[in-house]
């Protein structure tokens, strides 16, 4: 995996200059080597870090692939049904995932959905009939364009709608199952959980002719002391608000953590004066 190491070894060096001793400081040094990694306040600043493409085994002729399969285009020509391209490799149990997909064209027609599925979704059952393709039946989760989340056949309002230009960040936690989704960086809440048993890829669909979206931004990391620390900090806010007063590491915080859970999201809201909306899970 690439990094652009240049923003990221500054901002790690910047957190240990500042980390000082006590409870605080030694709660703070177990994070510092995965806040080097996520340390780009805006994750797409961090452009070389990319864990994975789109599969470009796929030969329907309705997707088309470029930008070294990070970007898709849904029906060049002309749409008859619903097209759908996965990820390249599978996500591994006991690890998290998260990743960014920017939309690049009008969303319009039956759907545009993000979310994931497992090797049994057939991607070619329904290129020629017009559907929600993911959460169809058991075998794949999906958030709509619609503001719908998909599963079994089954759908239900989640968040907002998503249109051209929006980025929808996507966090699978192979360790607890849960599956959330960001829209514009906002935390949606958790959509499903019992996950962790299955073999998923990431996937995208959409029956709308010359639809585009790219893949921004993914990152991995395995299940860890490190995020498990964090979790516990931020189940106590007074606590949190202590490990904030570490000048460097509160910088590191927010720009690293700020789409692990809602508490950090939200904190990071008031702490900068902004008004916030967090959905409860």
């Amino acid at each position: 995996m690439e990094l652009c190491t240049s923003q990221c070894q500054r901002r790690v060096c910047c957190a240990h200059a500042h980390i000082g001793g006590g409870e605080e400081g030694e709660t703070a040094s177990y994070l510092v080597e995965f806040i080097a990694i996520r340390s780009a306040k805006n994750p797409s600043e961090c452009t070389g870090v990319h864990e994975w493409a789109w599969d470009s085994s796929q030969t329907n002729p309705a997707v088309v692939l470029k930008d070294e399969n990070r970007e898709v285009l849904f029906h060049p020509v002309q749409s008859s049904g619903t097209a759908v391209v996965r990820g390249c490799s599978p996500f591994t149990p006991g690890s998290e995932y998260y990743w960014e997909i920017k939309v690049l064209t009008p969303t319009y027609g039956t759907d545009l959905m993000i979310g994931v599925g497992t090797e049994k979704v057939d991607l070619l059952k329904s290129e020629f009939v017009f559907c929600s393709l993911l959460g169809l039946d058991q075998e794949s989760w999906g958030y709509s364009y619609k503001g719908l989340i998909h599963h079994d056949s089954s759908s239900q309002v989640y968040g907002g709608p998503f249109s051209q230009g929006s980025i929808i960040g996507v966090h699978l936690d192979m360790w607890r199952g849960t599956l959330a989704f960001y829209l514009n960086r906002i935390f949606l809440g958790v959509a499903y959980n019992s996950l962790q048993c299955r073999k998923l890829y990431p996937m995208v669909c959409s029956t709308a002719c010359q639809s585009s979206m790219r893949l921004t931004y993914s990152y991995s990391s395995r299940s860890s002391l490190q995020l498990h620390c964090l979790r516990l900090i931020v189940s106590d806010k007074h606590r949190l608000q202590r490990l904030y007063k570490i000048p460097g590491l509160r910088a590191q915080l927010n720009q690293a953590y700020w789409w692990l859970t809602p508490e950090l999201n939200q904190l990071h809201n008031v702490a900068n004066g902004s008004p916030y909306f967090i959905k409860q899970c």
